[in-house]
């Protein structure tokens, strides 16, 4: 079918947010070649699937949305897989689904037009195969690696993904990636063989990037990284991302919130503290990943063992920062984990008293060294010790939410709608956050509505009730 108007692109984004900034990368590089985006796949000429390979699940996900797309794709359509699952299973990949016609692994989707432009011209002239026959998409890849151990010897070139552009929010929040891949070697961990090597961008590119999304609107900065205080390493510095936060409150001193994501313990250091500290835009917030909490899980999990230290370190936070909410993820069933490990964990978690958990099943993922360990543990001991440690932290989070009922909070309004008393009578009601809460995992801040109060604003909240993973409050303006 062809039109006089502009061709146009639809993106099904799937995994972290990683992948959607990536998304966003994408659609940018389109829309500078004339290509517009189309709300519903229906609407579009160009197909595309971000795809997560991060787990056997998310890959499974990725592969039905392909399906789905390939099954109701027409003739003047093409079908592209980019993002994770490509580059960690390439070609093969695509050759459960017919319907694929190209290819884009992580670190080249700066080359999406050129390979949508491709795809069409074979179309246009009648050369581009059905797949039907057999044949192989057409393949924009770099060299793939197939397990960690290999992503950390295989070369890295620091182009595409770090590749600046034009950011456009869509709300009050925006994620911004501030390094690319990951040289750790956790044995549960297939990213360094998805997303390669570390790679740092710039510190005078991504403060102006704040700078621009906080003139466009945005509110609230996320850092994201596999190791954001990993940054900085590559371009020789020690304090990488203290350097970064001073930048970026200086380049971008109307933003409101400035948030950390994806911390490693060992690369946290007291000047770090200190500049989070100190600057009223850094939220007083940090996601700090540990995994267990006993130490030969930790060091079967190739990850820093030293629990004292980490104690330490969560006291010096918390010196520093009073008010400051942490938030960690464990894994429960890791390959050899007792009773007495699994107890280990438990106890950690009450000792600490973490604001926000999140839990994982381990999951066996080829390529990497967790999966080839003896002892696996049966799935229905993962499921059981996953429960027992989600009903401990649920406790622990709904104690430290109750303390916040009759305190005042800034929230950051991000949806409205209405909510039903029981009686069949509807109430308006916004969602937002407070600084506590990161978008997506934290749970949100519920207010009771008034007049003139839209979304992308912040406002006064007192807070009334509180769930494990919920606020309730009433605005005050």
């Amino acid at each position: 079918m062809i039109t006089d108007r502009a061709p146009r692109y639809n993106i099904v984004t799937l995994g972290c947010e990683k992948n959607s900034v990536d998304s966003e990368g994408m659609g940018q590089v389109l829309a500078d070649a004339g290509y517009g985006e189309a709300a519903q796949p229906a609407e579009a000429d160009v197909l595309i699937v971000n795809t997560c390979g991060f787990l056997q699940a998310s890959t499974g996900e990725s592969l039905n949305a392909l399906r789905d797309l390939a099954v109701h794709k027409r003739p003047d359509q093409v079908l592209i897989a980019a993002g994770c699952a490509t580059q960690r299973y390439g070609a093969e990949f695509a050759s459960d689904v017919p319907g694929v016609d190209g290819i884009l692994s992580t670190r080249q989707w700066p080359q999406i037009a050129k390979l949508v432009d491709h795809l069409r011209a074979g179309q246009a002239a009648g050369t581009l195969p059905t797949r039907a026959d057999g044949s192989d998409p057409v393949l924009m890849m770099q060299a793939r690696v197939a397990s960690i151990e290999q992503a950390l010897i295989a070369p890295v070139q620091p182009t595409a993904e770090l590749k600046r552009f034009r950011r456009k929010p869509k709300g009050a929040s925006a994620y911004v990636k501030i390094s690319e891949g990951c040289d750790h070697k956790c044995s549960f961990c297939i990213i360094p063989a998805i997303r390669g090597k570390h790679i740092s961008r710039p510190i005078a590119e991504i403060a102006a990037e704040v700078r621009e999304l906080t003139e466009a609107g945005v509110q609230e900065a996320i850092f994201i990284a596999q190791d954001s205080t990993y940054y900085g390493t590559d371009l020789g510095l020690r304090d990488g991302l203290a350097q970064l936060l001073e930048a970026v409150a200086a380049e971008a001193p109307a933003l409101r919130w400035l948030r950390l994501m994806y911390a490693y313990p060992t690369q946290i250091r007291p000047s770090l503290i200190e500049t989070m500290a100190r600057l009223p835009q850094v939220c007083k917030y940090l996601d700090m990943p540990l995994q267990h909490g006993h130490p030969d899980t930790l060091r079967r999990m190739r990850r820093p063992n030293d629990l004292d230290r980490v104690q330490r370190l969560i006291g010096d936070l918390r010196a520093a920062m009073p008010t400051i909410a942490l938030r960690s993820t464990f894994i429960v069933g890791f390959p050899g984990e007792t009773d007495a490990e699994f107890q280990a964990l438990l106890d950690f978690l009450t000792t600490i008293q973490f604001d926000h958990v999140g839990m994982f099943i381990y999951s066996p993922e080829a390529g990497t060294r967790g999966a080839e360990l003896p002892d696996q543990v049966p799935e229905r001991i993962k499921q059981r010790r996953y429960k027992q440690a989600m009903s401990l932290q649920q406790g622990i989070s709904a104690a430290k939410n109750a303390a916040w009922v009759g305190k005042q909070i800034d929230v950051l309004i991000e949806g409205d709608g209405t909510v039903e008393d029981g009686r069949g009578r509807k109430t308006p009601i916004l969602a937002g956050r407070y600084y506590r809460q990161a978008p997506e995992v934290d749970g949100l801040v519920f207010v009771k509505g008034r007049p003139g109060i839209g979304v992308g604003q912040v406002v006064p909240v007192r807070v009334n009730q509180a769930t494990e993973y919920d606020l309730w409050g009433k605005a005050l303006r």
